[in-house]
């Protein structure tokens, strides 16, 4: 009986240890969360001013995509096909041609079908600038024996070979 007695009076230490310690973890938790309310009302002004800017800049926005849909199209910046880029003259055709590296070959095509400056053959050189990046691709980052197994046909461009040479990476993998 005594033995009893014992158990259950450790069975209530114990319980009085849990009350406590929930207690404490309640008031932290209260603690906690004031902290949070109080920064959340610190933080509604300067929200408030945020979401002002916004609208603003979406009102903005809007107005300089109307002007533009009801500006008439012979207005409209040209490009001249026999003058030089300043695209490239500022930037240079490497950094330009690096940057076009990156692109996948129905990209690559996207971009020359896109803009004249980058589909089209430009002066003093003898490919496009797409068909440049292609070239570079295949003679920098194929082994001479993947070039050789490609098809070549005549009138067949560097982009063309370079995606024949994209698929026969993904078919042997």
């Amino acid at each position: 009986m005594r033995e009893d007695m014992e158990a259950a009076q450790i069975r209530v230490a114990s319980i009085k240890v849990q009350i406590a310690t929930s207690d404490e973890l309640i008031a932290s938790t209260a603690d906690i969360l004031a902290a949070a309310r109080r920064a959340n009302e610190q933080a509604r002004p300067q929200r408030r001013h945020l979401q002002r800017k916004l609208e603003a800049a979406e009102v903005q926005l809007s107005a300089a995509e109307q002007q533009i849909c009801e500006e008439p199209c012979s207005k409209r910046a040209k490009v001249d096909e026999n003058s030089s880029c300043p695209l490239f003259s500022s930037l240079g055709s490497d950094m330009l041609t690096r940057c076009a590296s990156y692109l996948d070959p129905t990209d690559m095509v996207q971009l020359g079908r896109a803009s004249t400056i980058f589909g089209r053959i430009q002066p003093g050189s003898q490919r496009s600038l797409v068909n440049e990046v292609s070239h570079q691709i295949l003679f920098l980052g194929a082994s001479k024996d993947e070039r050789h197994a490609l098809p070549k046909f005549e009138d067949e461009s560097d982009i063309k070979l370079y995606l024949e040479l994209l698929c026969v990476y993904v078919f042997l993998q």
